[in-house]
C-alpha cells in the first residue's frame, strides 16, 4: 500500500473516532440513538468524499462496531439484548456501504469529468495553435511541445516525406535516426518503444516516446489523450500538404494557361508583321515590273516599322518573363525627373503622327530614386499605349503632381476610353480590352508598368478621364533634392 492509501485509511480511521468521541458525549446530553446514527452515517460521507472506496467502507464497519459498543445498551458491550437494536445495527451498515459506495461513485465520475475536461482544453490548444501555423516543421514543432507539456520531456519526432522516407527529425541530432528507420520499416528495436503518426491517408510520420510514457499510460485518461494529440497532428499535416498540392495545381494551371497565351500571342501576333516583312521585301527583290523610288521608299519603311513592332513585342515578351523569374535587379539612383521624361518623350515623339503631346509640369521639378532604365519604359508604354489604342485621340498629356508623401505622375488621353468592366483587368497579363482584342499588341506593356512600378514601392491605377478617355496615374515614394538636403545642412 503506497503512502497516498495509508493516509486515505489513517484519515478514515481518524474521522471514526473522533465521531464515537463525539457521539458518547452527545449521549450524555440525552440524545437519541436514531440522532446518533446519522452522525455516524455523515462521517462516512465525509470519508467517501474525501478518501474514496475503500475507506469509506472502513469508516462504516467502525461505526457500526462503535455505536454497538459506546451508544447501544449494555453499553461497553458487544452483546446485543433487544432484537430491534440488531436491526438498526445490520440497517445502519447497510446503509453506511450503500453511501460510501455511492458517494465514492460520484466522486471517480468527477474525477473523470475533470480529467477530460482538462484533456478537452489541452486538445483545443493543440489544434487553436495548429490553424495558426504553417510547414510541416513548424507543425512538429508544435506537437512536440503539447506532447512534452502533457506527459514530459525525452519524446522524438519523425515525419516522413512524399515518398514515404524519413525527413524530418526534432529535436534534430537526437541519436536516434538509424532506430527510427528500423522501426519505420517495421522492425523492431528492443528499448525503443514507438507510436505512428497516421492520418486519413496512412501513416505520415512516427513517435519515439520514452519507456516513462508507456507505463503511465495504465492511466485511462492519458491513453485517450496521446492517441487524439497525435490523430490531430496528422490531420494538421496532411491539411498542409493538401494545401500545398492545391497550391501547385493552380500553379500548373497558371503555367498552362500563360503557356497557352503567349503561343497564342507568339502566332498571332508575330505572323502579321513576319507576313507583311516577307511581302515587302519579295517586293523589293521581285523581278517583276520595276518599282518607282517612292514606292521603294514606302516599302523600306514599311519593313522598318514592322521590324521594330515585333522588337517591341518580344522585348515586352522577355522582359516580362525577367521581371517574374526575378532575375532583373532594381538598381536606383537619385536623379531630377526631367531627365527620365525627357528620355522618353524622344523615344516616342516619332509615333506621334498627329497627336499633339503636353507636358503639365510643376515650377521646381522633384528628384526621383529611380532605375532610370525600368521607369523609362514605364513611361513610354504608357504612352504607346496611348498611340496604338486611344481611338480618336489628339491629345496626349503628362501631367507630374508633387506631394509631401509620393510623387503622382498622370498619363492621360482624350481618346475613346476603355470599358468599366475592362479596367480591372487591363494590368493582368496577355489580357486586351475588348475594343483592342484583335489590334497590335501582346498585352503585356501595362503588367511590365506595374512590375517596375512595385518594384520602386510605386503602384498605377486607370482611372476615366473626365471629358473622356483614360488617365493612368502612378506614384512613386517622394525623396528631398540633393539641393534641400545640402541647404539644411548649411543651416544647422
Amino acid at each position: 500500500m503506497n503512502a497516498s492509501r495509508t493516509a486515505s485509511y489513517a484519515f478514515s480511521l481518524a474521522v471514526t473516532l473522533a465521531t464515537a468521541v463525539l457521539t458518547y458525549t452527545l449521549r450524555n446530553h440525552f440524545i437519541e440513538l436514531p440522532n446518533i446514527i446519522m452522525v455516524y452515517l455523515a462521517a462516512v460521507v465525509v470519508v467517501a468524499y474525501y478518501a474514496g472506496r475503500g475507506p469509506s467502507i472502513l469508516a462504516a464497519v467502525l461505526g457500526v462496531l462503535f455505536f454497538s459498543v459506546s451508544d447501544v445498551p449494555p453499553a461497553f458491550e458487544l452483546t446485543v439484548y433487544e432484537g430491534q437494536y440488531l436491526l438498526t445495527l445490520v440497517i445502519m451498515l447497510a446503509v453506511g456501504l450503500l453511501i460510501s459506495n455511492l458517494s465514492a461513485s460520484l466522486r471517480a465520475q468527477v474525477a473523470k469529468a475533470v480529467g477530460r475536461e482538462r484533456q478537452t482544453a489541452m486538445l483545443y490548444a493543440l489544434t487553436r495553435e495548429f490553424s495558426a501555423r504553417r510547414g510541416r516543421d513548424e507543425l512538429a514543432a508544435v506537437l512536440l511541445e503539447h506532447l512534452t507539456n502533457a506527459f514530459g520531456p525525452g519524446a522524438v519526432i519523425f515525419l516522413a516525406d512524399r515518398e514515404g522516407e524519413l525527413d524530418v527529425e526534432l529535436p534534430p541530432s537526437s541519436g536516434l535516426g538509424e532506430a527510427a528507420s528500423l522501426c519505420w520499416r517495421g522492425e523492431p528495436v528492443a528499448g525503443v518503444p514507438h507510436l505512428d503518426i497516421t492520418g486519413v491517408t496512412g501513416r505520415l510520420g512516427m513517435l519515439l516516446a520514452p519507456q516513462v510514457w508507456h507505463d503511465a499510460l495504465g492511466d485511462e485518461a492519458r491513453t485517450r489523450l496521446l492517441p487524439a494529440m497525435l490523430y490531430a497532428g496528422a490531420l494538421a499535416l496532411e491539411r498542409e500538404m493538401s494545401t500545398d498540392d492545391v497550391q501547385i495545381e493552380r500553379m500548373k494551371v497558371e503555367s498552362e494557361r500563360l503557356r497557352n497565351s503567349l503561343l497564342s500571342t507568339v502566332s498571332h501576333d508575330l505572323r502579321t508583321p513576319l507576313s507583311t516583312i516577307l511581302g515587302a521585301s519579295s517586293s523589293l527583290i521581285g523581278k517583276g515590273a520595276p518599282l518607282g523610288e517612292p514606292d521603294r521608299a514606302a516599302l523600306k519603311q514599311l519593313i522598318y516599322d514592322e521590324a521594330q513592332r515585333m522588337r517591341r513585342m518580344i522585348e515586352n515578351i522577355l522582359e516580362m518573363a525577367r521581371l517574374e523569374s526575378g532575375r532583373v535587379g532594381v538598381v536606383t539612383e537619385l536623379q531630377p525627373l526631367e531627365e527620365m521624361l525627357g528620355e522618353a518623350v524622344r523615344e516616342v515623339r516619332p509615333r506621334l503622327g498627329e497627336r499633339h503631346l503636353e507636358l503639365v509640369l510643376p515650377a521646381e521639378m522633384p528628384w526621383v530614386n529611380i532605375d532610370p532604365v525600368l521607369m523609362e519604359r514605364v513611361l513610354v508604354n504608357l504612352l504607346e499605349n496611348a498611340i496604338r489604342h486611344a481611338t480618336g485621340a489628339s491629345l496626349l498629356r503628362i501631367v507630374v503632381e508633387p506631394g509631401p508623401d509620393r510623387l503622382v505622375i498622370h498619363v492621360e488621353d482624350d481618346g475613346c476610353g476603355v470599358e468599366l468592366a475592362d479596367m480591372a483587368h487591363v494590368f493582368e497579363k496577355f489580357y486586351r480590352a475588348g475594343q483592342v482584342e484583335n489590334g497590335p499588341g501582346v498585352g503585356l506593356g501595362l503588367s511590365i508598368c506595374r512590375n517596375i512600378l512595385q518594384a520602386h514601392q510605386g503602384d498605377i491605377t486607370l482611372t476615366q478621364r473626365p471629358g473622356g478617355g483614360c488617365r493612368f496615374s502612378f506614384w512613386l515614394p517622394a525623396v528631398p533634392s540633393p539641393e534641400s538636403a545640402w541647404l539644411e545642412g548649411e543651416k544647422a
